[in-house]
């Protein structure tokens, strides 16, 4: 009698073993690497305000309006200092950043890729596709943002929601520079981006990271937005553990159907930034009719003296709740598709 190889018992019959597992085990496994942060994976549909960033000019950053409950709150590593300056802690910027953590709002920080990447892209008149191709090593002042981004990351790692990778160069890397930043002790979010990296890399990152931030959204047209976003929500559908943040993603009637886990944006500034063409558009428009607990009153002095503005930034805001709120309602119900076996850890 040979005998096969293997730690089985020949005393236990009756055995069924489920083929295809693998896709979906998470955190059973040892490979599955937990980003850093405080957040929790049973609570999805959450939207970040990008350009909080001493919002509140007249008063003290504790008491801003992004330290009001409702607002999640986005900060960049470049919006503490100028690329080849140093942080300063006692600047407005950095003081409504430690506000909108103390306060305890989920509070995202951005690398500051985007920002580094523009900044080179102007100043070498190339195009912005041809700035992210690039090697770290070849972009102005990244070894300046790599040390800010860490020291910062040592400080508040473990009181913020979460940060993303410095995904600067390409699938080769980003990996490669996220193995430097993990050696360091840091666990960021790593970035995907679906138009450059292919949907093996998604795969990889999906059985490997516990959530990840989906890019290439910000620059897209509708046409390619909508397929994005749908092509991600069906990919996720393999992975329902997976956390999926989606950067630069503005709420809008594309989730109705195809709901987010959490996403940023700083499109509801578009009413100070562009207020001459938001007033145009606005003007003999249907108004919403909005709840007023979704009016609170703005801190700013100088909206307020602007009736159309406060309206128009008003109704931003009042927008995007509701479609939190849909996309929210969406997410349970699809909750329980995912999730066979009764909901993520």
């Amino acid at each position: 009698m040979i005998r096969t190889q293997g730690n089985w018992d020949p005393n236990n019959r009756g055995m069924f073993f489920n083929a295809g597992i693998h896709r979906n085990i998470t955190e059973e496994t040892e490979l599955m690497k937990e980003t850093q942060g405080n957040w929790d994976p049973k609570k999805r549909s959450i939207f970040f305000n990008a350009g909080m960033k001493g919002m509140s000019q007249d008063e003290d950053p504790r008491e801003s309006y992004g330290c009001r409950p409702g607002m999640n709150n986005l900060f960049a590593i470049n919006d503490f200092a100028q690329p080849g300056q140093e942080i300063r802690r006692e600047g407005r910027e950095w003081q409504s950043f430690m506000a909108s953590i103390e306060s305890g709002r989920p509070t995202f920080l951005d690398s500051g890729i985007f920002y580094l990447t523009n900044q080179h892209k102007r100043k070498h008149n190339t195009t912005m596709d041809e700035a992210l191709s690039l090697a770290p090593e070849e972009i102005d002042n990244f070894d300046w943002l790599f040390e800010n981004y860490v020291n910062v990351i040592r400080e508040v790692g473990d009181a913020i929601w979460g940060y993303n990778e410095l995904d600067q160069g390409g699938k080769d890397n980003k990996i490669r520079t996220r193995a430097r930043l993990e050696a360091l002790g840091l666990r960021p979010i790593p970035v995907y981006h679906p138009l450059n990296d292919g949907w093996d890399y998604f795969d990889d990152l999906a059985r490997e990271y516990d959530r990840i931030c989906f890019g290439n959204v910000v620059q897209a047209n509708t046409h390619v937005r909508r397929r994005l976003l749908a092509t991600a929500f069906e990919r996720h559908a393999e992975y329902p553990d997976l956390f999926i943040h989606f950067l630069g993603l503005t709420p809008n009637e594309l989730q109705m159907s195809l709901p987010y886990d959490s996403a940023d944006s700083s499109g509801w500034l578009a009413v100070m930034k562009f207020s001459h063409s938001v007033r145009f558009q606005a003007a003999g428009a249907k108004r919403w009719q909005i709840p007023k607990e979704w009016l609170p009153p703005l801190p700013w002095t100088w909206v307020e003296r602007i009736p159309l503005t406060r309206m128009m930034l008003a109704e931003s805001f009042a927008r995007q709740r509701g479609i939190q709120h849909w996309n929210q309602t969406m997410i349970d119900n699809i909750t329980g598709a995912r999730y066979m076996t009764g909901g993520p850890k």
